[in-house]
């Protein structure tokens, strides 16, 4: 409920903090927390920057609660690698859902839906976009990202 919108992540972490054996507050849980998982992949954003020096315009589509988004994109420092962003939390879907893809599509500048590619991890939520209507590639890793990349690119 936190990824879409509808609950806060604090207000949830404060029911089961003690039970968890936490010590210290929710917000050092969640700085812990976001801190151990913010993996800042200096290759791809290196990429991005090439890709949109060419024109392309990059988005970042994420399942995320708000404090998550504003932690990836104010303190990771994301938010000066993209050109937007679609974060669950603000959408109210969550990737794995049509609507999810719905709002991205209305939210981007005049492309068909054959003109949008979309890299995510989970094969969930390729299938989705694919199913929208969307292009779609299932991230593994990096060096199989950056091959196929090279077919979107130079075509």
């Amino acid at each position: 409920m936190c990824e879409i919108g509808k609950k806060d992540l604090k207000e949830e972490l404060k029911k089961v903090i003690k039970d968890w054996g936490w010590n210290g507050s929710v917000e050092e849980l969640m700085d812990y927390w976001f801190r151990n998982e913010a993996e800042k992949r200096e290759e791809v954003l290196n990429y991005i920057a090439i890709l949109r020096s060419k024109g392309f315009k990059c988005y970042l589509a994420t399942d995320n609660e708000k404090y998550r988004v504003a932690y990836l994109l104010d303190v990771v420092g994301l938010r000066e690698h993209f050109d937007g962003f679609f974060p669950s939390c603000e959408i109210g879907y969550l990737k794995e859902q049509k609507e999810f893809w719905q709002a991205v599509y209305q939210n981007v500048d005049n492309y068909r839906k054959d003109e949008i590619l979309v890299w995510d991890d989970d094969i969930k939520n390729v299938n989705r976009a694919k199913e929208f209507g969307l292009k779609a590639e299932h991230y593994k890793y990096l060096d199989d990202f950056f091959l196929k990349m090279r077919n979107y690119v130079n075509s």
